[in-house]
C-alpha cells in the first residue's frame, strides 16, 4: 500500500535512504502535500547531504589510494635492497 501525506520520518544515513526519502517528498509535494516553499528547502538540504556524502566517499578514495602509494613505495624500496 503507498504512503500517504508528507513524510514524518527519514532515512538519511546513507546515500541509499537519502534517495528514497527525497523520492518520498518529492512524491509528497506533486500530491500537493508539502508546499513548494518546504520542498525547496528539503531540496536545498538535500543538495547539502548529498554533497556530504560525496567529500566522505572522496576521502575514502584518498585514504586508500594513500595506502596503494606507501605500498608502491615500499614495494619499491624492497626491489632496489
Amino acid at each position: 500500500m503507498a504512503r500517504s501525506g508528507p513524510p514524518t520520518r527519514l532515512a538519511l544515513a546513507d546515500l541509499g535512504g537519502a534517495r528514497r526519502s527525497f523520492a518520498r517528498i518529492l512524491r509528497a509535494f506533486y500530491r500537493d502535500e508539502i508546499d513548494e516553499t518546504k520542498a525547496r528547502a528539503c531540496a536545498y538540504m538535500f543538495n547539502t547531504l548529498c554533497g556530504l556524502f560525496k567529500a566522505e566517499i572522496d576521502a575514502e578514495v584518498e585514504k586508500r589510494l594513500d595506502a596503494i602509494e606507501a605500498a608502491l613505495i615500499e614495494r619499491e624500496k624492497d626491489g632496489k635492497q
